[in-house]
């Protein structure tokens, strides 16, 4: 995953890569933007719809047996960026976003 500042203030951009295993001949790549709230990294204004089409929770498991595996999966480019701003919050505000030599 690679992460950097949007062109507006309080945007992100995220491009996410996918699928680089044993066996599979290539990968899925996810590119975004959209809005990184670092007072709510709950994600309640995300700009981005991380709500599932067919109801189901955000981040539960697509694959058959996942829920007992303990897997979790990303459905759509909204749960993507929630769990990017999520991870964010993480992250120490020196340095966030600032390039590294």
């Amino acid at each position: 995953m690679f992460i950097t500042e949007g062109m507006a203030p309080g945007k992100i951009r995220v491009l996410a890569i996918f699928g680089m295993r044993e066996g599979r001949a290539g990968f899925s790549a996810v590119g975004l933007e959209g809005h990184a709230d670092a007072d709510d990294p709950s994600g309640s204004e995300i700009e981005i719809a991380a709500a599932r089409e067919d109801g189901t929770e955000r981040f539960s498991p697509t694959l058959s047996g996942g829920a007992q595996a303990g897997l979790y999966s990303l459905a759509n480019a909204g749960e993507l960026l929630l769990l990017t701003c999520r991870l964010l919050a993480f992250l120490p505000e020196m340095g966030r976003f600032k390039d590294v030599d």
